[in-house]
């Protein structure tokens, strides 16, 4: 999971793009179903950052 991904970027930085890609884009997932779900449930203080 994601503390194995880290430890692999540390060892391998040639694929360190590559798997900080896919990270990202996991983490907009996440963040994109936990903004609906929020909006779903309550429409106030929901922040970011």
């Amino acid at each position: 999971d994601r503390y194995e991904t880290l430890n692999l970027i540390g060892k391998k930085p040639d694929i360190e793009k590559q798997m900080y890609g896919k990270f990202l884009k996991y983490k907009t997932d996440i963040d994109n179903d936990s903004l609906m779900k929020a909006r779903g449930d309550k429409s106030e203080a929901v922040t970011w950052g």
